[in-house]
């Protein structure tokens, strides 16, 4: 007992050291990679709500309310109230920190499925290429997936012990998955199959226990269930309510959340103008097992599926050899539910995301966090069924060369190639050149500050595809987008035009000196920027002064 006392100090110590690592490394470079058109969305709509205090519920973008509201206490803590004060490193701090809580949500199962099987998650989960790239996005998908998570191991709980508070917090965060994320019914529908194949698979192997105490006392009580889906209900419903109907201001969005279904089953099926984001069944698979644009690396996550792989053959193994066996103890019966129970909740999920022609590579991490589960369940089988120190010995060399190379891929994945197209999470990203484009105007803008004259950008596309320019233009105040050429330009000192009004543009500035640069958006994208001539040749003056 002292002694079971001091391991558990010392490993909290330790897992809490493990955590900071995690952060600080997280943190580290958070701004150099362009915001995503996304993100900056997702910034937009957050800025209204810090100037404001204002948010709707819009049922065909942006999916749920809860990053907004999770965001406003880090402005409130760096003391920002204004939109063009915020930063991208203020944003993407969010998904950081539910990113780390993901690593929290584990300890629950920990007692399951083994204490080297959560080390070697653990480990997995915080060298994940995907993890580590989109924990450092600003979108929803962190958080969704964990509240997503935590539903499933609270329900699990739930039907091991049928107690009251499990099935409060699981009500609570699948509430919570919902406020995020629109796509949390998948989750929904995968997690109410995969429970009713593992009940029936207790019920089975209950008659199998040594110990008839644990039948009696272990079994699943419908009737107990049925009392309880009320308070489920009552808890589930009360987050969604506040969240949706923004702390009771917009009764409308309450309703805009059914609508909203409307939209993304017809975006889920391909058609309109979703159909860019169309892939074959096997993509997701492609960018974890093998990922190459002849250009760059060849990215994987190989090492980790191939432990996941084993972890479901030796689990599906274990519960094959219960029913050869017709016996089991209350521990075998415990580790081989569980793991039926994750393989069907994340792996069904899998399967229907696969399905659906509309994918984006973020939409990988949920089923990705139950393959690093899996991995650590393979690993662990590995070491048991492997006692000898040799044995033991070289399976921590594999561990740490797969560990290592995960790692090495994180790092060209999020301080090399963070806005590459070779890397198979940066999807229709933000060009490092329009990052340049904006420098230069904010460069030049201060010339134009510095003779009390206020600058004024408009942007001009015919399609209104202007994200993310707007994020990058908050600092200034004059600004005004177009869908086609405003009727007078004159005096205006930077223009942003799309190649398609190029030649109309043109027509329109003769007599009027400009100068003409242009940059890539993101690929296959770009834009001209137009600089008053005389704003140009000062900065041209300014510069050759410096170089003297």
């Amino acid at each position: 007992m002292f002694k079971n006392h001091y391991f558990k100090y010392y490993f909290s110590l330790i897992y809490l050291l493990f955590l900071f690592i995690v952060l600080l490394s997280r943190f580290y470079g958070i701004a150099i990679r362009p915001m995503h058109c996304d993100e900056a969305n997702q910034a937009y709509k957050t800025g209204i709500l810090l100037e404001k205090g204002v948010y709707k519920y819009d049922p065909h973008e942006h999916h749920g309310p809860l990053l907004y509201y999770a965001t406003l206490p880090v402005f409130y803590l760096c003391k920002v109230y204004k939109f063009q004060d915020t930063t991208e490193a203020m944003y993407r701090s969010v998904p950081i920190l539910f990113s780390l809580l993901i690593f929290l949500s584990l300890l629950p199962i920990k007692k399951y499925i083994g204490f080297p099987a959560f080390l070697v998650s653990s480990l997995l989960l915080s060298v994940s290429h995907a993890f580590f790239f989109y924990s450092r996005y600003y979108v929803h998908e962190i958080p969704f997936v964990l509240f997503s998570s935590l539903f499933i191991f609270f329900l699990w709980d739930y039907i091991h012990y049928q107690r009251i508070l499990p099935i409060i917090l699981a009500g609570v965060a699948l509430s919570l998955a919902f406020v995020t994320k629109e796509t949390s019914i998948i989750i929904l529908f995968s997690t109410f199959l995969s429970s009713l194949i593992v009940l029936a698979y207790l019920s089975k192997t209950s008659h199998y226990l040594e110990t008839t105490f644990f039948v009696e006392n272990y079994s699943f009580s419908w009737v107990k269930g049925l009392k309880h889906i009320p308070i489920f209900l009552i808890v589930f419903f009360i987050p969604w309510f506040l969240f949706f109907s923004s702390f009771f201001t917009n009764g409308e969005g309450l309703l805009d959340f059914f609508r909203a279904y409307q939209t993304y089953f017809f975006r889920a099926s391909g058609e309109g103008s979703s159909g860019i984001h169309d892939k074959p069944w096997w993509y997701y698979l492609q960018i974890l097992i093998y990922f190459n644009k002849t250009v760059g690396p060849v990215w994987t996550e190989g090492f980790t599926v191939l432990l996941c792989s084993i972890g479901i053959v030796t689990s599906f193994y274990s519960a094959i050899k219960i029913f050869r066996q017709k016996r089991c103890t209350l521990r075998e019966q415990e580790q081989s539910a569980l793991c039926i129970f994750l393989f069907f909740s994340f792996f069904i999920t899998f399967t229907i995301l696969s399905l659906i022609p509309y994918k984006t590579p973020w939409n990988i991490l949920y089923p990705l966090l139950g393959m690093i589960l899996f991995a650590g369940i393979g690993f662990q089988a590995l070491w048991q069924k492997f006692s000898k120190i040799w044995a033991r010995f070289t399976l921590l060399i594999v561990l740490f060369i797969g560990t290592y190379y995960l790692s090495y891929q994180t790092y060209q994945g999020n301080f090399i190639y963070f806005a590459d197209i070779s890397n198979p999470y940066v999807y229709a990203h933000t060009s490092t050149s329009l990052v340049k484009m904006m420098d230069r105007i904010y460069q030049l803008s201060d010339i134009l500050t510095k003779e009390n004259q206020e600058p004024v950008v408009l942007v001009i596309d015919p399609i209104n595809d202007y994200w993310p320019i707007p994020w990058y233009l908050r600092k200034i105040q004059k600004k005004g987008f177009w869908s086609k050429i405003p009727p007078t330009i004159n005096g205006v000192p930077f223009l942003i035009v799309s190649p398609e009004l190029s030649k109309e543009f043109e027509k329109v500035l003769t007599n009027k000196p400009y100068m003409k640069e242009i940059y890539t958006i993101r690929p296959g994208v770009f834009r001209y920027l137009y600089i008053q001539q005389s704003l140009w040749d000062k900065f041209i003056e300014i510069q050759s002064v410096q170089k003297k």
